[in-house]
């Protein structure tokens, strides 16, 4: 029985991944389907772990690419049947402490590898903690105005818009602490400014609606602001109207000394 599952190239089944997505579909569904199974998840794993120390060859970017389809798959299916995969190759390989194992790649593999590793670890290691949740979240920000991000995919996007939004929302289910809340807001608004407004509107008003014993802080916050700005404004006024007198007042004394 072992030396029957042994003879399964894991090669063959991540390198699938890059041919055409009709015939990636049956293998898709079979390899789930294997890993689903609890007595043969081990063996699996333990294929998939093994083949890439006995050839190095095996971790090209052909085969990159395959775990990039299978990890995609997990993604789309909202499920993580390749997370000990994925574990292994970003853990024992690309972030090991032995240097050697990432060192002994070719360098298309080591990139392909690292790319690979990269794209899918908010997926797979997500933040757990508020002060990485929110780190994250600031170096999302960064991604504004970024062509990549211009050219993402629309479900992409909305699918980050959702999250996000969710996120700046207080209370059940998650009960977001307000730090995160506001990282999240400011997140949104730089990537996604058009309807910036109306979201702020529509926060409040659910705000107010569900939570009335909150009208008076955001009232109160809302007639500070507008207070100091207006006192901003009238001091900046004041400033260069007297600036322009000051300038004015030599050259008149000057002019009736003259006279």
């Amino acid at each position: 029985m072992t030396v029957r599952v042994l003879q399964v190239r894991p090669d063959a089944l991540l390198a699938a991944g890059t041919r055409r997505s009709v015939a990636f579909v049956p293998l898709r569904q079979a390899t789930v389907r294997l890993t689903c199974r609890a007595p043969e998840v081990q063996i699996y794993n333990y294929c998939q772990q093994k083949y890439p120390k006995t050839k190095v060859m095996a971790a090209g970017i052909r085969s990159k690419e395959g775990a990039r389809q299978l990890f995609w798959g997990d993604v789309h299916s909202t499920r993580t049947h390749f997370r000990s995969l994925y574990a292994y190759i970003s853990k024992d390989v690309a972030m090991s402490s032995d240097s050697s194992r990432l060192d002994s790649l070719p360098a298309p593999s080591r990139a392909a590898l690292l790319t690979v590793v990269a794209a899918f670890l908010p997926y797979y290691a997500q933040p757990q903690a508020e002060g990485s949740l929110i780190r994250y979240l600031l170096a999302l920000s960064a991604l504004e105005g970024s062509p990549y991000f211009a050219n993402a995919y629309q479900s992409t996007r909305l699918r980050l818009q959702v999250e996000l939004y969710s996120l700046t929302w207080r209370g059940g289910p998650r009960y977001v602490p307000p730090s995160v809340n506001q990282a999240a807001l400011r997140t949104l608004n730089a990537l996604f400014p058009l309807g910036k407004t109306s979201r702020r509107l529509v926060s409040l008003a659910f705000r107010l609606w569900w939570r009335p014993t909150e009208w008076s802080k955001p009232i109160l916050l809302s007639i500070n602001s507008a207070w100091h700005s207006v006192v901003r404004w009238l001091s900046g006024r004041l400033k260069s109207t007297w600036s322009a007198v000051q300038r004015l007042m030599p050259s008149r004394n000057q002019h009736i000394h003259h006279q």
